[in-house]
């Protein structure tokens, strides 16, 4: 009876060994699961920033686009009636700018300024 003690004393305390391997595992497992949960979270937040951010840029180049345009179309037009005043100061002989085909520039005793404006020396 002596050894059937003896041997109920070591399986209960292998039993107790491995029940201790067992909470130890399973602490171990949740630790790795709350690491692993903590980095998943942390790289979605830092998604997600990353394409509010994508947006907002998205938003500056949309808007800039829109104002590029806009701008594009004013400069268009300035400039059609930049050119039709400069045209009607050559009729009415105002200010010595006139807008000249290339050929007969020189001869007329005028300097080229820029492209096909022309100023007449005073």
């Amino acid at each position: 009876m002596k050894r059937t003690g003896h041997v109920a004393r070591t399986e209960a305390e292998l039993l107790r060994a491995k029940l201790n391997e067992e909470v130890i595992l399973q602490e171990t497992l949740h630790q790795e699961v709350a690491r692993v949960t903590t980095e998943a979270e942390q790289q979605h937040n830092s998604l997600h920033a990353q394409v509010r951010e994508l947006e907002t840029q998205m938003g500056h180049l949309e808007s800039k686009s829109v104002g590029d345009c806009s701008i594009e179309k004013y400069h268009d037009n300035y400039l059609a009636n930049y050119l039709d005043v400069l045209k009607t100061l050559k009729v009415q002989g105002g200010l010595g700018i006139v807008l000249e085909d290339d050929e007969g520039a020189e001869e007329d005793g005028e300097k080229e300024a820029t492209g096909k404006m022309l100023v007449r020396p005073r």
